[in-house]
């Protein structure tokens, strides 16, 4: 080691050479803010030393432990110094990065005061150019009309209006329905005020029969009325709300003063709220019963499918060779019961061309017939006749271009 290493040398040429105070052992500085060292005078120029006080001889060991030491601070100070100066650059980086923007946004400022003012273009990527002395293409402007949703002079505005509910429209000669979420043009208005929330009436065309239908809006009951034009469909008495029972104010003033109906309003929530409670108990109990074991569960699920797949792998394999046999494209759904009925009832027999063929060339005269016979002609006749009738309208619906 550095040590025994030290021992062996020379002490006087050991001592030379470990002295940290040569120019050579120290390391160059990277960079600094300091000025150069200036040059060193010549030996023959330099004072003589004083000479130095003899004390104790060093050890090998102590110089070294001195000398690490001594690097040791230098590199210290030098790593501090590299911080310093990076932290320098980077302030300096930021501070040209802001000065950059402030320039570029005072030369688009003066940019756009000294632009001249140029011709007026439409919309972005629009491919349509408008100079400044033509007239306007806005469709109200030509028509002379007011944009839709502004207020016209009469304090009406036109709004798109959806029907909240099924009304009966009054004016068409036959009951009409008019169905919940139909949209209509409607004019709305202001008709008055509730406290301090205004109450809006809004009047809409029927386009089957013209008449209007007036609706208003209810701020004590949050609810809409229709005033005139129709009737709201009646969908029954709403006995309950969330619930529960829906009380008049009579009944509230009622059970306010009488301690028993308080109570027994009390029991009857209670009741619904431990029914309600048991219920949720029940469905996390088959929940849990059945995924308790998830393995068995998803085994289940597998085996059923596993045979549903081969089952729908079939049919599709089926529906394919049926397209390809017909030549279609089009998707074939599935068999019904009522495809197989009417199927049953289609016949396939010679055409008139070949009965004519093979018709007799003499006819034969017929005989008497007796009335029992020609009863059974008849209602054979009949039922040919209908037979006839269903299998040609069942092949007209079947194909009803053949």
């Amino acid at each position: 080691m550095m040590s025994s290493e030290m021992q062996s040398e020379d002490p006087q040429t050991t001592s030379q050479d470990m002295d940290m105070s040569s120019p050579s052992l120290i390391p160059k500085p990277l960079f600094s803010d300091r000025p150069a060292p200036e040059a060193e005078e010549p030996e023959d120029e330099k004072e003589p030393e004083p000479p130095r006080a003899k004390g104790p001889k060093e050890t090998a060991d102590e110089r070294n432990k001195r000398d690490l030491a001594v690097l040791k601070t230098m590199l210290a100070s030098r790593e501090t110094a590299i911080v310093e100066r990076r932290h320098e650059i980077q302030t300096l980086e930021r501070l040209q990065r802001i000065v950059q923007l402030h320039i570029d946004a005072a030369l688009e400022w003066v940019l756009h005061e000294r632009r001249a003012p140029t011709a007026k273009m439409q919309g972005f990527n629009m491919g349509r150019y408008h100079p400044p002395d033509a007239p306007s293409t806005n469709p109200n402007t030509l028509h002379r009309r007011r944009a839709p949703g502004t207020l016209s002079k009469s304090g009406t505005q036109t709004v798109r209006f959806e029907m909240p509910f099924a009304v009966w429209c009054s004016t068409c000669p036959k009951p009409t329905l008019i169905p919940q979420g139909v949209r209509f043009n409607a004019e709305k208005k202001k008709v008055g005020m509730y406290f301090s929330t205004p109450i809006w009436e809004f009047r809409m065309k029927h386009n089957i029969c013209g008449g209007a239908v007036d609706i208003r809006t209810d701020p004590k009951t949050t609810q809409y009325l229709v005033v005139s034009g129709g009737k709201a469909r009646d969908y029954g008495e709403d006995v309950t709300v969330l619930g529960g029972p829906v009380l008049s104010e009579k009944e509230k003033a009622e059970r306010q003063e009488d301690a028993f109906a308080a109570l027994e309003g009390k029991v009857e929530e209670k009741a619904v709220v431990l029914e309600g409670k048991k219920r949720v108990e029940e469905l996390f109990e088959g929940r849990e019963r059945d995924w308790r074991d998830t393995w068995s569960a998803n085994r289940r699920l597998r085996e059923g499918f596993r045979r549903e797949r081969k089952v729908l792998k079939r049919e599709e394999e089926g529906r394919e060779r049926l397209k390809e046999k017909f030549g279609i494209e089009v998707e074939v759904q599935e068999e019904i019961e009522e495809d197989r009925q009417r199927a049953k009832l289609v016949q396939f027999g010679e055409t008139d061309d070949r009965q004519a063929g093979g018709a007799e060339l003499f006819l034969r005269t017929p005989g008497r017939i007796s009335t029992r016979e020609r009863k059974v002609v008849v209602s054979k006749s009949k039922s040919d006749a209908l037979r006839r009738q269903l299998v040609s309208n069942t092949r007209a619906a079947i194909d009803p271009f053949g």
